[in-house]
């Protein structure tokens, strides 16, 4: 995103029904088909990534669902313009003093009358669980469980972090709101919780300097290493 200094891609799942047929719809064997009374098509449509987040918005819009269930989820994945960004957000701080925080403030106040968004804050869906365990699934390479959390580190598997928190709203301004209220947390930790590795490195190298030393020492995992440039993320 050029408006971002962290935020490299975004893209989104819309789980649902549709009268009309979407492109590109796939199905999804978390929602079940029996529970749709006014849908011609069921299933769930993926986005590319997007480098800008308008991109984002109008696909989610040409593509919104016109039924919904309590078992549709409203999925988006992002990625960070380098390694030690992402490894940053692995941290309780962010989950418990921002996201969760920041989530429940915007519900309080927009306000969210979904009941399936407030069940899923407190834990009372099995596909998304109120668990961190970024540590377990940054390592992944398959889908299983461990995945069904609020946030799932899925770097293995898609060099992103999905929020599995949102239901599908019935309406795609709610849903629109919600995006930006993740982005805008995402956005808020980094800003104010800068790393000390990048801080230290940039006080030591000028300019020229900090393009020819990008290797970074791990500091939450050896997974990978950490750059101060990825070379292409991408969703």
């Amino acid at each position: 995103m050029k408006n971002s200094k962290f935020i490299q891609c975004l893209g989104g799942e819309l789980e649902g029904g549709w009268k009309i047929k979407p492109k590109d719809l796939g199905t999804d064997n978390s929602i079940r088909t029996d529970e749709f009374y006014n849908s011609d098509y069921i299933g769930e449509v993926r986005s590319p990534a997007f480098e800008e987040k308008e991109d984002l918005f109008k696909f989610m819009e040409e593509n919104w669902p016109t039924e919904v269930t309590q078992r549709c989820g409203y999925h988006i994945h992002f990625s960070l313009k380098n390694l030690l960004f992402y490894s940053q957000l692995m941290s309780e701080q962010f989950y418990l003093n921002y996201f969760l925080k920041e989530i429940k403030r915007w519900g309080e106040e927009y306000p969210c009358t979904n009941k399936n968004f407030w069940n899923r804050l407190e834990d009372g869906n099995i596909f998304c669980r109120k668990k961190f365990t970024p540590d377990v699934q940054v390592q992944l390479t398959i889908k299983n469980d461990v995945r069904y959390t609020h946030l799932n580190f899925c770097y293995g598997l898609h060099k992103t972090i999905e929020c599995r928190l949102f239901p599908m709203f019935l309406e795609y301004q709610t849903g629109r709101s919600a995006v930006e209220v993740l982005l805008n947390c995402i956005e808020k930790y980094l800003n104010e919780n800068p790393s000390r590795e990048v801080i230290e490195i940039v006080d030591l190298l000028d300019e020229n300097e900090i393009e020819e030393n990008q290797i970074l020492k791990p500091r939450l995992f050896n997974l990978f290493e950490y750059r101060l440039k990825s070379e292409n993320e991408t969703f």
